[in-house]
């Protein structure tokens, strides 16, 4: 067994070196790239070792189930002399990792407000540099959320408000209308009596002067036929005068009238008993 924990020794001192080259090494600020990748190199060198290391552990230990303790010991001892120097390359570049993220999130920050602005939504720099890519991504999906809902009830609310503004304003155009219909037909029934009054006038008017035309006409017939008429009497009874016809001789005389308006006077010469 003590011949196995032997084949550490090597690694031992090779854990001394690797120790003594990396454990210097350092990153000059966010743009040493090279410092960065050689860093970045020598953690995965460490880590790998150590890796190694216990693998080797882990094959003699299941051959010597009865040395495993001071095997894990000495393997103890020797990640003690790396792990440290292997943390301190981890935090280093963690802090790098850290600053090249955060000028990310720093060279984000225009489009991330342009987003939430887009969505009225306020957040200070200092939170939104908070927040890695990850939780910005949850937070602008939770508010956009909230924010469609919101605008999609004040959508609603206006629209319900344009229907009920309509409304009013279709009732108070129906009571105008309704108004103005009834001012309309009373002016009218108005207009229309006055006009009917006026032609009942008119009419009255009318049938007066025709009816005084035509009992003026109607005089005038009368007068003419009674003139007509007397002046046929006068000639008539002149026709009768002179032919000798009166209250004594008329028994001796016959009166004929004919078609046409003549009149025939027949009178008896004599008459003989026989």
């Amino acid at each position: 067994m003590e011949n196995k924990i032997l084949e550490l020794s090597p690694k031992h001192k090779q854990a001394i070196e690797i120790v003594e080259r990396i454990k210097a090494l350092k990153i000059d600020g966010i743009e040493d790239e090279i410092g960065y990748q050689i860093v970045k190199e020598a953690m995965i060198e460490a880590r790998d070792f150590i890796n190694d290391l216990s693998e080797l552990r882990l094959g003699i230990t299941r051959q010597y189930d009865d040395a495993k303790k001071q095997l894990i010991e000495r393997e103890r001892e020797i990640i003690a002399l790396v792990e440290p120097v292997k943390d301190s390359l981890a935090a280093m570049k963690k802090e790098i990792d850290d600053e090249k993220l955060m000028d990310k999130i720093r060279k984000d920050l225009p489009a991330r407000k342009e987003l939430l602005k887009s969505i009225d939504v306020e957040v200070s720099d200092e939170e939104l540099l908070l927040m890695k890519n990850d939780k910005f991504e949850k937070f602008f999906t939770d508010k956009k959320g909230e924010y469609l809902e919101a605008k999609e009830a004040r959508l609603q609310a206006a629209e319900d408000k344009i229907a009920e503004d309509k409304k009013i304003a279709d009732k108070a155009k129906q009571i105008e209308d309704e108004k103005n219909a009834a001012v309309a037909k009373a002016l009218k029934d108005a207009s229309d009596k006055v006009e009917k009054d006026k032609q009942d006038l008119i009419d009255a008017q009318a049938k007066k002067e025709k009816e005084d035309e035509d009992a003026k006409e109607q005089k005038i017939l009368a007068d003419a036929a009674e003139k007509k008429a007397r002046n046929e009497n006068e000639k008539y009874q002149s026709f009768l005068i002179q032919c000798g016809y009166n209250e004594e001789t008329k028994a001796d005389f016959k009166i004929f009238k004919v078609d046409g308006g003549e009149i025939s006077l027949y009178k008896k010469v004599g008459s003989i008993i026989l």
